[in-house]
């Protein structure tokens, strides 16, 4: 049980990861201004402390550590999304970068707050920061909340350490708990708004590339699937080409109408995909489906059979009117130095010879 609550949680944490990054890159530009805008004021401070610090004291020596700290690293992750605008990263390293970027932002924040509040100062910065962070930044809320409630206990402890000198009292306690409670809430927001945005980007994505009636991919996903495969240079790859086409559709339209023709065809989607469980599936058009097996290819030959078992000849029936289902197949396997396209004519040839064998089989009338 605990096995798969980690799993849950990881894979939550992934998808979280992968909305993030979406946010930043939507709002890459604000990111690199933020960024130099904080590495400028760490300049400033950072030249004034040269002039006024005692570097005798820890407490001087603390101050100018951070501002050096907060510099670098706000530099840094300016140059990489700079670099970023122009050569395009991955999701994952965005918000890896983003996330230590928030760890080392609020640590930051901590430290320079507890230095206020040892000279009895309130841990405005801290708060500030957070406010900051839970607007700006990508909001993975498995990475945020955690930093969020560690930080804000860092600040309460040392108070608590501090003991006598009364750093803070009852309302500031209640103002912390108030800016801690309204940055998750802005964070979460930010997350969810960008979750569902996310979210419906991927539907569009997914709803571009199947085909409506049969489920399957439709020729778009076909010919982008055709692209990628011609992009894998190795001569190892083995795998094998299924071309499909309906028998006796015409005659079922003519016949009844379209409507039931159409039900032809969404049948045979919905059964393909029981056969080639590992396979890229695709109706491409009209009564025509194409399968490429590369996963179930040691498979092909048992492949071929479960199709003239299941839709060689499979009378079924439609709002009461009893309908033929008959599908014509064409196999091909690749060979070494072949294109794709020779592969799919071979099977495409194959298929009209099946096509004209079943028909004169079953008696089967009409195209």
């Amino acid at each position: 049980m605990a096995k798969s609550s980690g799993k849950t949680y990881y894979k939550s944490f992934i998808n979280s990861a992968e909305i993030s990054a979406s946010y930043i890159k939507r709002y890459r530009k604000i990111y690199i201004a933020v960024t130099l805008v904080i590495a400028l004021f760490e300049i400033i401070m950072a030249i004034r402390g040269l002039f006024v610090f005692n570097f005798t004291n820890p407490k001087h020596i603390t101050y100018f550590i951070c501002y050096i700290v907060l510099l670098v690293s706000s530099s840094l992750v300016s140059a990489f999304l700079i670099v970023g605008l122009k050569k395009e990263q991955s999701r994952k390293s965005l918000n890896y970068v983003i996330n230590i970027y928030s760890f080392i932002l609020l640590a930051w924040a901590v430290v320079m707050s507890s230095m206020d509040m040892l000279g009895h100062g309130y841990p405005i910065i801290y708060l500030t920061v957070l406010v900051v962070l839970a607007s700006i930044v990508p909001v993975n809320p498995f990475f945020f909340i955690p930093l969020t409630f560690v930080s804000s206990a860092a600040l309460i402890t040392l108070d608590f350490v501090l003991g006598n000198t009364h750093v803070l009292v009852a309302a500031d306690y209640i103002n912390i708990t108030v800016f801690v409670i309204m940055s998750l809430l802005v964070a979460f927001r930010n997350y969810m708004v960008t979750a569902s945005e996310e979210k419906n980007k991927k539907e569009l994505t997914r709803l571009s590339k199947i085909d409506v009636l049969t489920g399957l991919g439709n020729e778009n996903s076909y010919y982008t699937f055709l692209d990628d495969l011609a992009k894998i240079h190795s001569p190892k790859l083995e795998y094998a080409v299924m071309v499909f086409d309906l028998n006796g559709l015409k005659a079922t339209d003519d016949t009844y109408g379209h409507r039931y023709g159409a039900f032809l065809v969404s049948e045979v989607g919905r059964r393909l995909p029981g056969i080639f469980t590992k396979s890229a599936l695709f109706h491409t058009g009209g009564d025509e489906f194409v399968v490429v097996v590369i996963s179930q290819y040691k498979e092909l030959d048992e492949l071929v059979k479960k199709v003239d078992d299941n839709l060689e000849y499979c009378p079924v029936s439609y709002e009461g009117v009893d309908l033929l289902l008959s599908v014509a197949r064409g196999v091909a396997r690749h060979k070494p130095g072949e294109t794709y396209n020779e592969t799919y004519q071979r099977a495409d040839r194959d298929m009209y010879v099946n096509k004209k064998e079943v028909k004169e089989k079953y008696n089967i009338k009409g195209r």
